[in-house]
């Protein structure tokens, strides 16, 4: 992905979830499609991780929490739904910024300038 191999990334992280369906591969399937604009199969994978929050917590399958990883998705979600032309989409960014009240970064500055500019 970082190449911009777009195509190249969604199929090694189709094959790789044959292997091993994991929620680290549905996150980062989600965001290949969202980079191609395949925004219906992104809105997809990142509800799938939703749904399966609960392994966000132990992605690495040790004793360090990564449950940081799910407010991320919310986001990610949101570009999907906004690409799908969804209304939806506001939500989802309002349940991303709720989730980090006090946070900067790039996500929750791009978040908050496209729920202003709807």
């Amino acid at each position: 992905m970082s190449r911009g191999q777009k195509m190249e990334a969604i199929q090694s992280f189709e094959k790789a979830q044959k292997i091993s369906n994991s929620w680290l591969g549905h996150l980062y399937l989600g965001k290949a499609y969202l980079q191609n604009g395949s925004f219906t199969e992104a809105d997809s994978e990142f509800e799938l991780c939703l749904k399966r929050r609960g392994e966000a917590s132990a992605v690495f399958l040790d004793d360090v929490p990564t449950f940081r990883l799910v407010p991320p998705v919310y986001y990610f979600l949101a570009r999907a739904q906004e690409g799908l032309k969804s209304p939806a989409a506001a939500e989802t960014y309002r349940t991303f910024l709720k989730m980090q009240p006090s946070g900067t970064g790039d996500l929750i500055t791009d978040a908050r300038h496209r729920l202003e500019s709807r």
